[in-house]
């Protein structure tokens, strides 16, 4: 009952899990099989063995590959939220900035989510109507799109509490 509640969680279905369940699997096999040949011990240690190290192997491919993933979309996401100042501060390098800030912006889309785009694209929406009539309200309405920004790609990098951000 147990097992057959384990392997409809979530956990069962990522592919870490799904290697993990292979192996075991298939190690249990092998000494069904061997057991039943009447081979010998030893040969049985052996070979779990160097089916335990190649899965180790493959194992730790995978998890090394997820990290480099991970970093590359903590990455992106850190240069995103180095970018979005250009819609705060403005300054003398404009044209520099919203190419540094457009390139960025579509290198983003390779590891962002959708909620976080569709956030960020609310936000510059936003930010379009605030650059047309710099009111206090649309100010206001602004950074109350910044916010949810923010914890979207924080949800996404980091696990944390929700956290206020204030737009200074």
């Amino acid at each position: 009952m147990f097992f057959i509640i384990y392997m409809n969680s979530r956990s069962f279905k990522t592919p870490i899990a799904l290697y993990f369940y292979f192996i075991l699997l298939l190690i249990g096999l092998i000494i069904l099989i061997e057991h039943q040949m009447v081979i010998d011990k030893e040969l049985m240690i052996v070979s779990i063995t160097v089916i335990s190290a190649a899965a180790g192997y493959f194992i730790t491919h995978f998890l090394e590959n997820e990290r480099k993933k991970t970093e590359e979309k903590l990455k992106s996401y850190s240069d995103l939220v180095k970018n979005l100042r250009i819609f705060m501060r403005g300054g003398e390098k404009l044209e520099d900035d919203l190419k540094k800030f457009e390139d960025t912006y579509y290198g983003a889309w390779l590891y962002e989510s959708t909620l976080v785009y569709e956030k960020l694209l609310n936000y510059i929406e936003q930010y379009k109507i605030w650059q047309k009539d710099q009111t206090e309200e649309n100010k206001n309405i602004l950074n109350d799109k910044l916010i949810p920004l923010m914890q979207a790609i924080r949800d996404e990098v980091t696990i944390d509490k929700k956290t206020t951000f204030k737009n200074y």
